[in-house]
């Protein structure tokens, strides 16, 4: 992994592992755990003092998080795609108190965007992961969920 005769930083290869494992996770429908690396990504980021591109992570999660991701079991080493990868009901659709006091103080004290921005940047993410991923809940539905819950 020596490119141009310069070693990679412990950063920069723990960010591939985390690459490696969000494909992987994606690859085999466990969008539980795709979430959890998610997660690692943000706070990864959130170390390095990229504050805007762990915002976006957090965002990720907490999208994919209403959507109420599952990890589906396997049968004969392959999972099993017939079973649902989310479940936008309760108690499936959590949303963690770390993640929203993390957004906040992101939103507040370190990108420093107002409620409204911060909408529009979700709906951005979102969007994104609903195309890639086709998530049960379009991201305004997910939007409309969080402003009913005082997320946002």
């Amino acid at each position: 992994m020596v490119q141009q005769g310069i070693e990679p930083s412990e950063s920069d290869i723990e960010w591939h592992l985390l690459l490696d494992e969000l494909i992987e996770h994606a690859k085999n429908n466990q969008w539980g755990l795709y979430s959890n690396t998610i997660l690692r990504m943000a706070e990864h980021l959130y170390k390095l003092k990229e504050f805007d591109q762990s915002l976006r992570k957090y965002l990720n999660v907490l999208y994919l998080d209403i959507n109420g991701p599952n990890n589906v079991s396997f049968f004969n080493g392959k999972p099993n795609l017939n079973e649902r990868a989310f479940n936008p009901q309760e108690p499936n659709a959590f949303i963690a108190s770390g993640i929203i006091k993390r957004i906040v103080l992101l939103k507040e004290k370190r990108v420093c965007i107002d409620t409204e921005e911060l909408k529009i940047l979700f709906l951005e993410e979102s969007s994104q992961v609903y195309e890639a991923v086709k998530t049960p809940l379009t991201p305004e539905r997910a939007l409309q969920t969080l402003v009913e819950k005082n997320v946002f």
